[in-house]
């Protein structure tokens, strides 16, 4: 998914499970839930520990400094 908004982005899915969406800005992050996509444990685990990263709030710090990168490029 292309987006500035958010780098990961963990909802409740329809089957009641988390479903977690990366923006294509984070490649490796991508990659990492692409591999793990089969295994819904390892799906929960992830969506977990991203839910504790946004609570102590590195996403939002993330994406202040990739804001603040692009503006020094333009």
């Amino acid at each position: 998914m292309k987006t500035d908004k958010f780098l990961w982005k963990v909802s409740p899915g329809l089957t009641g499970g988390r479903e977690v969406q990366i923006s294509e800005s984070e490649q490796d992050l991508g990659e990492l839930v692409r591999e793990i996509s089969a295994s819904a444990q390892a799906m929960d685990s992830l969506a977990r520990f991203l839910d504790r990263l946004d609570k102590i709030g590195l996403q939002r710090e993330l994406l202040a400094r990739a804001a603040a990168k692009a503006s020094k490029t333009t």
